[in-house]
């Protein structure tokens, strides 16, 4: 599975560049190549009229005729329109990939929200996320189609600034309802989700998600992804029980040692029940296809009094993943070590969908087995709860509709539920919008009928 470092890692390492392996691309098991729904729609080259099937864009006996026909749309600076929406003009644009001659189709920025839900270019519309808290260039849309984000921690130790602590936990930076000049590491989970649709939910997906899966996409996510002058995915270790996902995350590890760089760590918290006892490591799903990160008291006992509430959820038999960002690691005899900096946790549901409550994990099961559409849009690091209502609805006939599970009676959160009503009121009308007041006990209301 995993190829022996004969002689120097520093050797083997460069024995791995010259023979062009590819450390973000590695292939997996047939069975989690369709573990997400998302439609290649034929695209209409807007110059011609001229239509482009499914197959001309995706099939390998293609791949060389379509790659001329994005090749010279470039050329000649036209445009291509996605036919997952017939009735609106969502434009592609031919981009290039930096360092190679293959062309691909990207939405123009800032449009992802336009298109049908189960397209390929599609993504939860800003408006409707946490995103709004972040300052202007926090997030980007390049030319190319790909992200550019300004993270409040660094991925290289050199690039830390002496004198200024941590960024995570830096009291001005957590102040609410302030505009947000970086990611934390909480946002950036939040960002990789969104981005994968891992926040979406259709009933062709169901069965088909699991941690095989999971890894696919987040790393096909994160080679789209910027930071500074680094690609996120040769920074991130996603956990996996499959061995070429493990090597993959094998010559990532052995990467960082040998760049000096700093790694991410996505992975599921094992039930509660089979933490050790005294808590000497984080414990991991699939931990042998990661480093072992040590705990130091200091850095848990913070965390756990930030994310109390997944805590209590974990304990409750609830599922929780946890995303870490670690120090340069270090090679042991049998084991790869790295030190966390940062950890931050989120609840998610038996289909991998993040959730704020065991109140909305209810909502999003019982819309799951319901065969509802719907998404869950993610906060990132606004702590604000206006910036994101809490589920939509996407198949009334309403069109998109928001849904509120309101499950506190603190004076605070009935002060932000009467301003949620309010403007859920004037925008679709009173009763035309769902909500469950599961603080009082109420039951769960009937969703909306679908269109």
């Amino acid at each position: 599975m995993y190829r022996p470092c004969n002689g120097s890692l520093e050797a083997w390492f460069n024995n791995v560049l010259a023979d062009n392996w590819k450390l973000s691309s590695v292939s997996i098991q047939p069975f989690a190549k369709e573990n997400q729904v998302s439609k290649r729609y034929p695209v209409v080259l807007a110059s011609t009229g001229v239509s482009y099937s499914h197959s001309m864009q995706t099939e390998p006996r293609m791949h060389n005729q379509w790659q001329r026909i994005i090749q010279t749309a470039r050329s000649n600076r036209e445009h291509f329109i996605c036919g997952c929406l017939p009735a609106q003009v969502n434009k592609l644009a031919p981009r290039q990939k930096p360092k190679s001659e293959e062309c691909f189709l990207a939405s123009y920025p800032n449009t992802t929200g336009n298109h049908a839900m189960d397209c390929f270019f599609y993504a939860t519309p800003n408006e409707d996320s946490g995103l709004q808290a972040y300052n202007k260039g926090v997030v980007e849309e390049t030319e190319e189609g790909d992200l550019k984000i300004k993270l409040a921690f660094s991925l290289r130790p050199s690039e830390t600034k002496k004198g200024t602590g941590s960024p995570e936990l830096s009291k001005s930076y957590r102040e609410p309802g302030m505009s947000k000049s970086a990611i934390r590491l909480r946002g950036l989970f939040d960002l990789l989700w969104t981005r994968s649709k891992y926040n979406t939910w259709m009933p062709a997906m169901k069965g088909k998600r699991n941690h095989v899966g999971l890894h696919k996409h987040l790393l096909e996510c994160a080679e789209r992804i910027m930071v500074g002058n680094d690609v996120l995915s040769q920074h991130l270790l996603v956990a996996s029980p499959v061995d070429d996902q493990v090597e993959r995350n094998l010559q990532i590890m052995d990467r960082a040692i040998v760049q000096n760089e700093r790694l991410v760590v996505v992975a599921e918290l094992p039930a509660f029940e089979k933490w050790p006892d005294p808590l000497k490591r984080l414990p991991l799903m699939f931990h042998w296809s990661l480093p072992y990160i040590g705990l130091e008291d200091r850095l848990w006992d913070l965390t756990v009094q930030r994310f109390n509430r997944e805590i209590a959820a974990l304990r409750r038999g609830e599922r929780v993943m946890v995303i870490v960002q670690t120090d340069v690691p270090t090679k042991g005899k049998k084991l790869t070590f790295a030190k966390p900096l940062h950890i931050a946790l989120r609840q998610i549901n038996n289909d991998l969908i993040p959730v704020d409550s065991t109140y909305e994990r209810q909502i999003a099961d019982k819309l799951i087995d319901e065969g509802r559409q719907f998404e869950k849009p993610l906060r990132y690091d606004a702590e604000d709860e206006k910036y994101a209502p809490d589920f939509i609805l996407c198949d009334t006939a309403a069109g998109r509709l928001p849904m509120e599970v309101f499950g506190l009676l603190t004076p605070e959160y009935i002060e932000q539920k009467a301003l949620k009503s309010r403007h859920y009121d004037g925008l679709y009308g009173a009763g035309r919008w769902w909500q469950w007041n599961a603080a009082v006990d109420d039951p769960i209301p009937e969703f909306p009928a679908v269109k």
